[in-house]
């Protein structure tokens, strides 16, 4: 049997055991800390549960929103196969989003309902909801030029967005430079939030068809999901426990080692 050595215990490497091992190799995976997932995993919030005498466990919190959108095919696919005390799979911890919530400093929390917008007009509507419910002060032409950019990039054909938007960052494509304050803000450093992306740097292309997709999916019928626990219990730790009870996988933690190449 061949063996493959896995560097890094993130949802990455977990997801290329479970390959492997689905094909009948046999798996080591070396990760850096103690427990899996990498920048997936929940950790506790320090000196949560310092004060309490009844064992209770310290406060999950998360490098970011677990947000599962509607669009997302593979990695549902890969927790269908993960099972699950009391339910067929690790899917089955997926909840239906059926409302967003915006929090600003000193502002209450803004709450829109989920939408499916099938329109131009749809999606100025979105965004106008939107903008009421947070309390932002945008202009309407700004509201127009997003929209109106927004039905460009998605009436365009593939080979536009593969040979030009590729080429294109998104901050020069929505013509940041042209709007308000919170024009830049929200819609073009929103990508900051989404997809952990720079606009001054990040392509058109890329930002672009994330945010097609999360406009889009739900007409289709695809809600999006989040997690109905922490990460760690509801996902990552019965991950990793249904990988090791196959003799031919291993897992190492190794803290304080490092790879270079």
């Amino acid at each position: 049997m061949k063996r493959v050595a896995i560097i890094g215990g993130g949802v990455a490497g977990l997801s290329a055991a479970q390959e492997l091992l689905a094909r009948g190799f046999a798996v080591d995976i070396y990760e850096l800390n103690a427990l899996p997932g990498g920048k997936a995993r929940s950790f506790d919030v320090p000196e949560s549960a310092y004060a309490t005498s009844d064992g209770r466990s310290p406060l999950p919190a998360e490098h970011g929103f677990r947000f599962f959108p509607g669009f997302y095919r593979h990695l549902v696919d890969t927790m269908q196969a993960i099972p699950f005390p009391g339910k067929h799979c690790v899917a089955e911890n997926l909840l239906n989003v059926e409302h967003l919530n915006y929090a600003r400093f000193g502002k209450d929390v803004a709450s829109v309902p989920v939408g499916s917008p099938r329109s131009l007009a749809d999606i100025t509507k979105l965004f106008k909801l939107w903008l009421g419910k947070t309390g932002v002060n945008m202009p309407l032409r700004d509201l127009l030029r997003y929209s109106a950019r927004l039905f460009r990039l998605f009436s365009s054909c593939d080979q536009r967005v593969q040979n030009q938007y590729e080429e294109i960052a998104w901050w020069e494509f929505i013509r940041a430079n042209k709007g308000s304050e919170a024009y830049r803000r929200y819609f073009a450093n929103g990508s900051r939030i989404l997809v952990a992306a720079d606009p001054r740097k990040a392509s058109t292309k890329t930002n672009g068809m994330i945010m097609e997709q999360l406009l889009m999916d739900q007409a289709t019928g695809e809600a999006d999901r989040i997690l109905s626990g922490p990460t760690n219990n509801v996902w990552l730790f019965p991950w990793l426990h249904s990988l090791l009870q196959n003799p031919s996988a291993g897992f190492t933690a190794m803290p304080g080692w490092w790879i270079s190449s």
